[in-house]
Protein backbone atom coordinates (compact mmCIF):
# COMPACT_ATOMS: atom_id res chain seq x y z
CA UNK A 1 0.00 0.00 0.00
CA UNK A 2 1.29 3.41 -0.94
CA UNK A 3 0.90 6.27 1.52
CA UNK A 4 0.75 8.73 -1.36
CA UNK A 5 -2.63 10.46 -1.85
CA UNK A 6 -4.57 9.13 -4.83
CA UNK A 7 -7.97 9.29 -6.46
CA UNK A 8 -10.42 7.05 -4.56
CA UNK A 9 -13.94 5.97 -5.53
CA UNK A 10 -15.82 6.70 -2.30
CA UNK A 11 -18.88 4.56 -3.06
CA UNK A 12 -16.86 1.48 -3.95
CA UNK A 13 -14.64 1.84 -0.89
CA UNK A 14 -17.58 2.64 1.40
CA UNK A 15 -19.41 -0.54 0.30
CA UNK A 16 -16.40 -2.63 1.34
CA UNK A 17 -16.11 -0.74 4.62
CA UNK A 18 -19.83 -1.06 5.33
CA UNK A 19 -19.71 -4.82 4.87
CA UNK A 20 -16.92 -5.04 7.44
CA UNK A 21 -18.57 -2.59 9.84
CA UNK A 22 -21.80 -4.60 9.74
CA UNK A 23 -19.87 -7.79 10.45
CA UNK A 24 -18.13 -6.21 13.44
CA UNK A 25 -21.35 -4.74 14.85
CA UNK A 26 -23.13 -8.09 14.47
CA UNK A 27 -20.18 -9.96 16.04
CA UNK A 28 -19.52 -11.90 12.83
CA UNK A 29 -16.12 -13.20 11.82
CA UNK A 30 -13.84 -10.86 9.86
CA UNK A 31 -10.66 -12.24 8.34
CA UNK A 32 -7.47 -10.56 9.47
CA UNK A 33 -6.51 -9.64 5.89
CA UNK A 34 -9.91 -8.01 5.35
CA UNK A 35 -9.59 -6.15 8.66
CA UNK A 36 -6.16 -4.84 7.68
CA UNK A 37 -7.35 -3.88 4.19
CA UNK A 38 -10.16 -1.78 5.67
CA UNK A 39 -7.62 0.27 7.66
CA UNK A 40 -5.82 0.94 4.40
CA UNK A 41 -9.13 1.91 2.78
CA UNK A 42 -9.89 4.36 5.59
CA UNK A 43 -6.46 5.92 5.26
CA UNK A 44 -6.88 6.19 1.47
CA UNK A 45 -10.21 7.99 1.93
CA UNK A 46 -8.76 10.41 4.46
CA UNK A 47 -5.87 11.44 2.19
CA UNK A 48 -7.70 11.09 -1.15
CA UNK A 49 -6.80 13.35 -4.04
CA UNK A 50 -8.00 15.90 -5.16
CA UNK A 51 -10.19 16.21 -2.06
CA UNK A 52 -9.91 14.21 1.20
CA UNK A 53 -13.04 12.18 1.93
CA UNK A 54 -12.66 11.89 5.71
CA UNK A 55 -15.67 14.09 6.47
CA UNK A 56 -17.91 12.07 4.16
CA UNK A 57 -16.61 8.85 5.73
CA UNK A 58 -17.42 10.23 9.20
CA UNK A 59 -20.92 11.26 8.09
CA UNK A 60 -21.72 7.91 6.46
CA UNK A 61 -20.41 6.00 9.48
CA UNK A 62 -22.44 8.18 11.84
CA UNK A 63 -25.62 7.64 9.78
CA UNK A 64 -25.07 3.87 9.76
CA UNK A 65 -24.47 3.69 13.51
CA UNK A 66 -27.44 5.95 14.34
CA UNK A 67 -29.73 3.76 12.21
CA UNK A 68 -28.33 0.63 13.82
CA UNK A 69 -28.94 1.99 17.33
CA UNK A 70 -32.51 2.98 16.37
CA UNK A 71 -33.10 -0.56 15.14
CA UNK A 72 -31.69 -2.02 18.37
CA UNK A 73 -33.94 0.26 20.39
CA UNK A 74 -37.02 -0.94 18.50
CA UNK A 75 -36.04 -4.57 19.06
CA UNK A 76 -35.27 -3.95 22.73
CA UNK A 77 -38.76 -2.54 23.31
CA UNK A 78 -40.21 -5.86 22.12
CA UNK A 79 -37.73 -7.93 24.10
CA UNK A 80 -38.50 -6.06 27.32
CA UNK A 81 -42.12 -7.23 27.06
CA UNK A 82 -41.03 -10.86 27.35
CA UNK A 83 -40.11 -12.36 30.71
CA UNK A 84 -36.35 -12.23 31.40
CA UNK A 85 -35.76 -16.02 31.17
CA UNK A 86 -37.08 -16.08 27.58
CA UNK A 87 -34.95 -13.13 26.63
CA UNK A 88 -31.88 -14.68 28.21
CA UNK A 89 -32.51 -18.00 26.47
CA UNK A 90 -32.87 -16.24 23.13
CA UNK A 91 -29.53 -14.48 23.64
CA UNK A 92 -27.79 -17.72 24.58
CA UNK A 93 -29.20 -19.58 21.56
CA UNK A 94 -28.19 -16.77 19.22
CA UNK A 95 -24.70 -16.57 20.71
CA UNK A 96 -24.20 -20.34 20.46
CA UNK A 97 -25.43 -20.49 16.87
CA UNK A 98 -22.98 -17.73 15.88
CA UNK A 99 -20.11 -19.58 17.56
CA UNK A 100 -20.86 -22.81 15.68
CA UNK A 101 -21.02 -21.19 12.24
Amino acid sequence: MSLKPRVVDFDETWNKLLTTIKAVVMLDYVERATWNDRFSDIYALCVAYPEPLGERLYTETKVFLENHVRQLYKVSKHVRREPPPCWLSLCCVRYNSKQKS
